[in-house]
């Protein structure tokens, strides 16, 4: 089970809530101002990003076969 966060920081973390320590496993610094909306598939594969910079961001995550983010990802930047 994944939670996915925006910080005043202007960065997206995705958490893993299984893992009791450090269960940040994914930080994305692409947004240079407030993300203000995120929104993601229910296996966490997929992540899209918005913020006041009126970028969109597209997150694609590896899952492993075992149900587990890897920490392998690809990005690409939509600018609206």
């Amino acid at each position: 089970m994944y939670l996915s966060s925006s910080s005043d920081d202007n960065s997206v973390r995705v958490h893993n809530l299984m893992l009791k320590k450090d269960p940040c496993v994914a930080t994305f610094t692409q947004h240079v101002s407030l993300p203000t909306q995120i929104c993601s598939t229910s296996d966490s594969s997929l992540l899209i990003s918005a913020g006041r910079d009126k970028v969109m961001t597209l997150l694609l995550f590896v899952i492993l076969t075992t149900g587990i983010l890897d920490n392998e990802y690809i990005w690409c930047d939509l600018v609206i």
